[in-house]
């Protein structure tokens, strides 16, 4: 598994390109703006994207979905339950940031727990995690974890949003990331990638959630 890490957009979005180096199948996961930039490392690579998967829909992890659509002409799958947010994206994207988003993309499919999501040959396991989102999700695979918005390298995501809940974000860290193994990399929506090790040792948030098993 390869996996390309590009920063995109206003609000600095980790965007991965997963590759399956074998075949040079891929996957876009949050594609938060700059499909220009994306476009172009994929075509540079010479790989074939088979579709966006988001972790969550809040409108800074959407922003370059329609134009990656149109270029490659490939679905846009989404955490059922995520799909009003994708609704409302440009609405928010003009209240936040005052910029033009365009018209919402369209949703080809909604993602569950359970489901792999990786190229064929790769292994992406989808793992519900609400709280920062109304059901917002993560994806394991061996040795890594995505986790869009749900932990990041010190802390966690924001609680403070419409459809997020603290309690419930606390709950879905316990349930799925606690459990993950030391040495699992951590590729968050945002900042610096991290490891399992690194946030029992310094997340505030994750040392309480150990403290209190």
């Amino acid at each position: 598994m390869h996996i390309e890490t590009l920063v995109v957009g206003p609000l600095q979005v980790n965007c991965y390109i997963v590759v399956n180096e074998a075949t040079g199948d891929a996957i876009i996961i949050d594609p938060g703006g700059d499909a220009d930039k994306i476009v172009a490392t994929i075509r540079a690579k010479g790989w074939t994207p088979l579709r966006i998967v988001n972790t969550h829909c809040h409108f800074d992890h959407v922003l370059g979905v329609q134009a990656l659509k149109e270029a490659f002409g490939i679905p846009f799958w989404v955490p059922h339950g995520e799909e009003p947010l994708v609704a409302r994206a440009p609405e928010i994207a003009r209240e936040w940031l005052g910029i033009d988003a365009g018209p919402a993309p369209t949703i080809d499919a909604t993602i569950h727990e359970g489901q792999n999501i990786a190229p064929p040959g790769l292994t992406l396991t989808v793992y519900e995690t609400p709280g920062h989102s109304p059901n917002g999700t993560v994806f394991i695979g061996e040795g890594v974890c995505f986790t869009g918005d749900v932990v990041f390298a010190g802390s966690i995501g924001r609680y403070d949003l419409p459809g997020a809940d603290f309690n419930t974000l606390m709950r879905s860290i316990r349930r799925v990331i606690l459990p993950l193994p030391d040495e699992t990399l951590l590729l968050p929506g945002h900042g610096p990638a991290t490891t399992m090790a690194n946030e029992r040792r310094f997340n505030p948030y994750i040392r309480a959630l150990m403290a209190n098993k």
